[in-house]
């Protein structure tokens, strides 16, 4: 058998690890939290706030509005909280997802001890973490990314439910296309 005893994971220490990667976000907000605001000065990642807050009463005429999973996540985040609560909603909602992602992935292509350390380091490297300070739909579209894959290989690699977990991914990759359109 290929699975030495070295690179087995208990439940208890898979969800040990869930964990610490839900703790690092929040860490990293405590330590500095302008990761996750967009800076002033960049046009593009603030024309989406105006859809986030106006979306309801203005027409928008312009190709943005084909990225409607990013554009009405925002709106809802914007109506159900305080403009800076929503903004750190938004960011960190994508950002665990696209983590809590990633390590599953990985859990089922190699190991959890793999898994981890490689969503350890992916989590706080600075040019993921820009995507979710960024004001952009790229932190939807990458999260989304992930999760298709998630769901695609859950797929393959289930023989159960193969249909169900097939029509998941491709709901989640029609998002992720809607997301990154252009």
């Amino acid at each position: 058998n290929w699975k030495h005893i070295f690179w087995r994971v208990t439940d208890h220490e898979r969800a040990l690890d869930l964990g610490v990667i839900f703790l690092i976000p929040l860490v990293l907000l405590l330590n500095n939290e302008n990761w996750l605001y967009t800076e002033i000065g960049w046009t593009d990642p603030w024309s989406y706030l105006g859809r986030f807050l106006f979306y309801d009463s203005q027409t928008f005429g312009d190709y943005k509005v084909a990225r409607f999973p990013w554009i009405w996540s925002g709106f809802a985040a914007y109506r159900l909280f305080s403009p800076e609560a929503a903004t750190v909603v938004l960011g960190l909602s994508y950002f665990y997802l696209a983590l809590f992602s990633f390590y599953l992935i990985l859990v089922r292509l190699f190991s959890g001890r793999a898994a981890f350390v490689t969503t350890v380091l992916l989590a706080c490297y600075m040019e993921f973490q820009g995507s979710y300070g960024w004001f952009y739909h790229n932190m939807a579209a990458t999260a989304f990314y992930l999760l298709s894959l998630l769901l695609f290989l859950r797929a393959a690699t289930t023989p159960r439910r193969q249909a169900a977990w097939l029509l998941g991914g491709g709901g989640v990759l029609l998002l992720t296309v809607c997301t990154n359109v252009t």
